[in-house]
């Protein structure tokens, strides 16, 4: 008698199944615990405590250049991190955040090696009035107002 391809195939099938559910599921509890526990963690904080808990010291300096830098303002934020431009557009908005390529979205972001040229006709043209940086690495800010 032949073997019944169809029907090995078919039982083969299933094992791999359950053996993937159970590989899948090994980590979901673990992974539960995690998110259960971050839930407990944050329960009582107000939305600006939360913040503060996600992204420390930067969400200060945030809070620092909406109090500094009017609304109607164009700040020039200097940085490396497709991070800090993200969330400082996000949150400084309605104001006008550039970063080293203003007719551009992000590219040319400044590096350690590459010097930033901001003369008086780059910022006049731009209508730059601030000019901000956050350093991770030394955990500080600069908020600068330009006098143009």
């Amino acid at each position: 008698m032949m073997p019944n391809y169809k029907n090995i195939i078919k039982g083969i099938s299933y094992i791999l199944i359950i053996i993937w559910f159970f590989i899948a599921g090994k980590g979901l509890f673990a992974h539960m615990k995690i998110v259960k526990d971050a839930v407990m963690q944050t329960r009582n904080l107000s939305d600006e405590q939360i913040r503060l808990v996600i992204y420390g010291e930067f969400y200060k300096f945030i809070q620092e250049c909406k109090k500094e830098i009017p609304e109607d303002a164009t700040v020039f934020l200097i940085t490396n991190n497709f991070f800090d431009y993200y969330y400082s557009t996000y949150y400084l908005y309605p104001r006008r955040v550039l970063i080293n390529a203003p007719d551009k979205s992000v590219d040319g972001l400044v590096t350690k090696s590459i010097s930033l040229n901001l003369d008086k006709e780059f910022l006049e043209k731009n209508n730059i009035s601030y000019l901000i940086r956050y350093d991770r690495e030394k955990d500080n800010f600069m908020i600068k107002k330009l006098k143009l």
